[in-house]
């Protein structure tokens, strides 16, 4: 099957209809938000993108990547782009190739981001932060920085601490070689941190969903988060749309 490119979303967007879906299943079946122990989030396998400083989207559009003008900043799973990183990476055969099935899909997330350091500006790439968008929901629902073993292992070549002697989880050797070695600095912060040890944002957004308090997210993210505060007066980031109440 052939998936002409690009072929991309927002996460403004998928908040927006979360926010509006939750609102409307605890209106219509008269569910008292206190009474609501968890949520759970499940996405594709896409690539989301935000700055690391300032927490906005960034726009994944070539060749202007103009968030202004186009919000979208996730590259779909289906975005068959990056042929050429794909095949870059593939040719290293290294030993983390063997956990994603001994070579990586164009269809994973690490080709989409060699794609975006290759033909992004420097200035631009380097703010940017990157997520599968499962972790990516579960940021905006919670500001935690945290990411899955799931997602990492699976999609993104890390290798759990312990794993082929591994050390840190994400693989420097690797990155380097592939052109992403910029990614290792700060103790690789702008892909979750080492062994996903990085601060959390202070901020949490289960009250945007009309949800009150919960405990940590039931996903394999290893790290609880942080319980919201449901009087919370801090001004969310434009990733976390505030969306009205959905009768």
């Amino acid at each position: 099957m052939e998936f002409l490119s690009p072929q991309e979303q927002s996460t403004t967007d998928i908040w927006r209809c979360i926010c509006t879906s939750v609102h409307r299943a605890i209106a219509q079946n008269n569910i008292d938000p206190h009474s609501i122990r968890g949520i759970g989030f499940d996405a594709t396998c896409s690539l989301a993108v935000f700055t690391h400083d300032t927490d906005e989207p960034v726009s994944v559009t070539g060749p202007a990547f103009d968030t202004a003008a186009n919000d979208h900043n996730v590259v779909l799973w289906l975005d068959h782009r990056p042929v050429e990183e794909t095949k870059k990476i593939n040719a290293t055969k290294h030993n983390l190739l063997r956990y994603v099935g001994g070579t990586m899909s164009i269809e994973m997330e690490m080709p989409k981001v060699l794609w975006l350091k290759n033909h992004m500006p420097k200035d631009l790439f380097d703010r940017c932060k990157f997520y599968d968008l499962t972790d990516a929901l579960a940021h905006l629902a919670t500001g935690n920085e945290k990411r899955s073993f799931c997602s990492v292992v699976c999609k993104q070549g890390y290798v759990p601490v312990g794993v082929d002697g591994s050390v840190k989880g994400w693989q420097e050797g690797f990155l380097k070689e592939i052109g992403l070695e910029d990614l290792a600095e700060d103790n690789f912060k702008r892909m979750g941190g080492v062994n996903g040890v990085v601060s959390p944002s202070p901020t949490s957004y289960y009250y945007f969903l009309g949800l009150v308090s919960l405990p940590p997210l039931p996903s394999s993210l290893r790290v609880p988060t942080q319980s919201p505060s449901a009087n919370s007066s801090t001004a969310p980031p434009r990733t976390a749309t505030i969306c009205p109440p959905v009768s």
